[in-house]
């Protein structure tokens, strides 16, 4: 089963968040192997409606009851969460990774925390990684 063109896609009615969430504003989203396999029916969406993406990083918009962690306005980031291809989401806060300040950004450009994991995973479960040797397992 596929998902259809990607030109194409729906409008969904975004609620407030509620105790322990965010309202995130997107502002990149990463388009990874694993949306593509969803968007040619390799797999199955697991609910409908189904959002495609599993990682971004915006702006919080709002946050609901409880949420001490993060504020609004404060830059964040998330991997591994159903929903990303969407300009606004509710989400729970504890998914969320703080991102650094523009000016820490241009310091800190390729510090992300997810690209160490993407490394790990890439280096370990697709090809050999040694010093001085890259080769495929």
């Amino acid at each position: 089963m596929s998902l259809g063109d990607p030109r194409f896609s729906a409008t969904n009615r975004l609620t407030s968040a509620l105790r322990g969430q965010v309202r995130l504003r997107q502002t990149a989203v990463g388009v990874n192997f694993l949306d593509i396999y969803f968007r040619q029916g390799d797999f199955s969406p697991p609910f409908f409606p189904f959002v495609n993406g599993f990682e971004a990083a915006g702006v919080v918009e709002a946050v609901g009851e409880g949420v001490t962690d993060v504020q609004p306005n404060q830059r964040v980031a998330y991997q591994l969460v159903m929903g990303s291809y969407a300009e606004e989401r509710v989400m729970p806060v504890d998914r969320l990774v703080p991102r650094p300040t523009r000016a820490q950004a241009a310091v800190n450009f390729r510090c992300s925390p997810f690209d160490g994991l993407e490394q790990r995973k890439l280096g370990t479960s697709f090809c050999l990684v040694e010093p001085g040797r890259l080769e495929r397992t």
